[in-house]
């Protein structure tokens, strides 16, 4: 991962009450990316990501938890259907979260073969498009902003033998798809999803499928209300407060 050790990653665990003002603070320094990631209903998760040269300065004086660099440099090690995996804590997208497990359980019931073509926004560590790859996939269109995400998921790819090509880094605000999605998979932060959705659906087909999460249950009566009829909820989980959705693209 040396094309990427020029880039510093941050992690901030703090209350809900302090979020407000720890943002701002964070974009004052203009990271990479900032993104806000709900714990529970009293704490966030701040994640944000830094040229090696503007580390952030002060965090580590103030109440704010800041998870240290050896935290996140020492991923932890999940296997998933047989594929060893590092995922990093500071990643989102671990392996173990509550939102890739139901991902997990929603892509194991989607029809999917060797013609299917699959886009994941966010892919963080990768585990979502290998469990893809594994059913035997092999269009796979998987990026994500984070290139220290990137990073592990290709270093994971070839640790398992698995193509790597298919992992770039990209916002999602900029990227376009080669074509469109038989199986899109979305595991983002509430308030990107809820900005990007539009631009998700039109990425997938007539018919074609969209697996949702990364936002808890306190979340999930605006988000459904917000859908509108271009799409239907096929499928709904829920787990440790966590929602994923199966939706069908109708237009």
């Amino acid at each position: 991962m040396d094309e990427y050790q020029n880039y510093y990653q941050l992690c901030v665990v703090c209350s809900v009450q302090e979020n407000e003002d720890l943002e701002i603070y964070i974009q004052t320094l203009e990271p990479l990316s900032l993104s806000v990631i709900p714990v529970s209903k009293e704490i966030v998760q701040i994640q944000a990501l830094f040229f090696e040269e503007k580390k952030t300065p002060g965090l580590t004086d103030v109440s704010w938890t800041v998870l240290s660099e050896d935290m996140w440099n020492q991923p932890d090690v999940v296997t998933i259907n047989g594929l060893k995996l590092q995922c990093p804590k500071t990643v989102f997208g671990h392996g173990d979260h509550p939102t890739t497990q139901l991902c997990q359980e929603i892509l194991r019931d989607c029809s999917l073969t060797s013609e299917s073509h699959l886009i994941d926004v966010g892919t963080g560590s990768g585990v979502l498009s290998f469990l893809a790859w594994q059913r035997g996939v092999s269009s796979i269109e998987a990026f994500d902003i984070d290139p220290f995400a990137i990073a592990t998921a290709r270093q994971n790819a070839r640790d398992n033998t698995i193509p790597e090509e298919m992992f770039s880094v990209s916002d999602l605000f900029d990227w376009q798809p080669q074509k469109k999605a038989d199986v899109l998979i979305a595991n983002l932060p509430i308030d990107i999803l809820e900005r990007a959705f539009d631009r998700l659906r039109d990425w997938v087909i007539l018919d074609g499928l969209m697996i949702v999460s990364g936002l808890t249950t306190t979340w999930a009566s605006q988000f459904e209300a917000s859908l509108g009829p271009s799409v239907s909820i096929v499928k709904k989980k829920i787990l440790d407060e966590w929602g994923c959705y199966l939706l069908k693209v109708n237009f």
